[in-house]
């Protein structure tokens, strides 16, 4: 459970916030709107790394607690969630911009009847 407390800056309360309320309205939208789901979704998971970056200066800077993780490791920790909203946003982007598979604008149609005459 997250806690907003003294210790946290605007940076991560917000980061935090759009990486794991958001998918959920993400993941209906891309129903009907994939490129803009899949936008942003590629955002959330881009501002969620910055989030947690904001969060180790905001401690060591503004808290005087200099035994923060280094740059480096507050990023690589942060990737996991972060490459799962890039990777699911990537994905409606480059389908919604393919019209793949077709039926995310609602234009499923039917196949057309295969006869003898197709062919000739």
């Amino acid at each position: 459970m997250f806690v907003v407390g003294t210790n946290d800056c605007p940076q991560e309360i917000w980061a935090i916030t759009i990486a794991f309320a958001t998918p959920l309205f993400a993941f209906v939208l891309a129903i009907w709107q994939r490129v803009i789901a899949g936008t942003w979704l590629i955002f959330a998971g881009c501002y969620f790394t910055y989030g947690m970056v904001a969060e180790r200066n905001y401690m060591i800077h503004v808290r005087n607690f200099p035994d923060q993780p280094s740059v480096r490791e507050t990023i690589v920790s942060s990737l996991n969630i972060s490459l799962i909203l890039i990777g699911f946003g990537m994905f409606w982007v480059v389908t919604g911009l393919l019209r793949w598979p077709g039926s995310s604008a609602g234009t499923l149609q039917a196949p057309a009847r295969m006869t003898l005459r197709t062919f000739r």
